[in-house]
């Protein structure tokens, strides 16, 4: 029997197992997310990342990861999903489904109006799964610093002569 639950401490290494999965499979650098980060940033009550796990009989089959978000058109609170995994035995069953589900129920309790989240446009399986109930939203663009960039945005640096000052307004 599969049960959605809040993390617990001892839930730290199972999470970073499975983060370690997930990165893998996006081709992302696996070891960065380890056990200090899960208690502090998701475990924690007062951590910036909430997570919802699922669990079959002790073992640890799934998560999500989502952080309060908001959207200025509709005026509301909501909800970025970071990160949705099930184990590969476990897909193809209704758990993602059922993680997703559990985590908008999460936002809905605590004001929210809606999820939103990013797939790789590579991940096709991924893709038609959230299709099935949410917007693909193709006139977004996503943009991304860290690293060196995060460090130059936080220090004012120029923009690379190949890109505008400011953006341009769309028409």
């Amino acid at each position: 029997m599969i049960r959605i639950r809040p993390p617990r401490d001892e839930d730290a290494a199972a999470l970073v197992a499975m983060v370690a999965a997930l990165s893998t499979l996006e081709g992302d650098e696996v070891g960065r997310f380890d056990e200090a980060a899960a208690r502090r940033f998701v475990i924690a009550p007062e951590g910036p990342v909430s997570c919802l796990i699922a669990e079959e009989g002790a073992r640890p089959v799934g998560f999500v990861f989502w952080h309060v978000a908001w959207e200025t058109p509709i005026a509301r609170p909501g909800a970025f999903v970071t990160d949705l995994y099930v184990v590969e035995e476990r897909r193809g069953g209704g758990l993602g489904l059922d993680l997703l589900r559990a985590a908008a129920r999460e936002v809905k309790a605590a004001g929210g109006a809606f999820l939103w989240l990013t797939a790789l446009r590579r991940n096709e399986r991924a893709r038609a799964f959230y299709r099935r109930f949410m917007e693909e939203e193709a006139h977004i663009a996503n943009y991304w610093a860290d690293g060196a960039r995060f460090d130059a945005l936080l220090l004012g640096a120029a923009p690379r002569a190949s890109e505008p000052d400011e953006p341009t307004p769309s028409p």
